[in-house]
C-alpha cells in the first residue's frame, strides 16, 4: 500500500506511504533520517531534480488502485481527511508549513428502523464479502476512497436493488451484479449493511439508537 521508492547519491532513500507519512531513510541501514505528515496516501513515486543548482524532492500524493483493498481503514489519511490529489515540493530550508486539513465528518446519517432477520444478516454476510468487501471494505468500513455502506444516504438506502442490479450508478464506477446476484441476494446484503450500520453507529456518531427488531 505504499509508493515506489527514490534512491539519491547522498545515500537516501525517499519513500511516501499510505499512512500519509513522507520518508527518507538511510539507504544503508532502512533508519528514518526525516519525515513529513503529508496528509495524503502516497502511492507514486517521488522525483528529484535541481534548480539553479539547488536539490528539489517532489512527489505525487493520492491513494487508490488496489491499495484500497488493504492497511487500517480506519486509520487511513482517505478515511481521516478526504483524498484531494496533490503535488508536494520540498527542498532543505523550505519555509511553506502544512495547514492541518479537516477531519471528515463520520455520520450514520440514515438510521432506518427495519427488521432485520439474523439468518438472513448471515447470508448477506457472505454475499457481501464475495462480492462488495474488496471495494467497500470488509465488515462495510471502507478505507475512504469508496462508499462506506454503513453511511448510506437516504436516497441509496431508497435505490439500493436499482443500483446494485440496474447500473443506476455506472457512470461513476459502480458496476452491475445483475449476472451474479438476485433480488433476494441483494435484500440479504442490504440486510447485513443495516446490521453493520446498527452496530456501529454508537461508534460513528456518538448517538444511542434504539432500533425496532
Amino acid at each position: 500500500i505504499n509508493g515506489g521508492v527514490l534512491t539519491t547519491g547522498g545515500n537516501l532513500v525517499f519513500q511516501g506511504a499510505g499512512d500519509g507519512i513522507f520518508r527518507a531513510h538511510n539507504a544503508k541501514t532502512g533508519t528514518v533520517m526525516w519525515s513529513r505528515d503529508l496528509q495524503t496516501g502516497v502511492i507514486a513515486p517521488p522525483i528529484t531534480y535541481t534548480i539553479d543548482g539547488e536539490q528539489h524532492i517532489a512527489v505525487l500524493a493520492g491513494w487508490g488502485g488496489s491499495a484500497i483493498a488493504a492497511g487500517n481503514p480506519e486509520t487511513s489519511p482517505a478515511a481521516t481527511y478526504g483524498n484531494l490529489g496533490k503535488l508536494f515540493a520540498l527542498k532543505l530550508g523550505g519555509e511553506k508549513k502544512l495547514l492541518p486539513l479537516p477531519k471528515r465528518k463520520k455520520r450514520i446519517a440514515s438510521k432506518t428502523e427495519r427488521q432485520v432477520d439474523d439468518a438472513e444478516v448471515e447470508l448477506g454476510a457472505t454475499l457481501y464479502m464475495q462480492y462488495c468487501s474488496l471495494c467497500h471494505g470488509a465488515r462495510a468500513i471502507s478505507s475512504g476512497i469508496i462508499p462506506d455502506l454503513r453511511m448510506m444516504s437516504d436516497t441509496t438506502h431508497k435505490n439500493f436493488e436499482l443500483i446494485v442490479l440496474s447500473g443506476a450508478r455506472e457512470p461513476l464506477g459502480m458496476p452491475n451484479f445483475h449476472d451474479l446476484l438476485d433480488k433476494d441476494d441483494i435484500n440479504f446484503i442490504y440486510q447485513y449493511l443495516i446490521h453493520r450500520s446498527r452496530t456501529d453507529l454508537k461508534k460513528i456518531s456518538g448517538e444511542s439508537m434504539h432500533f425496532f427488531r
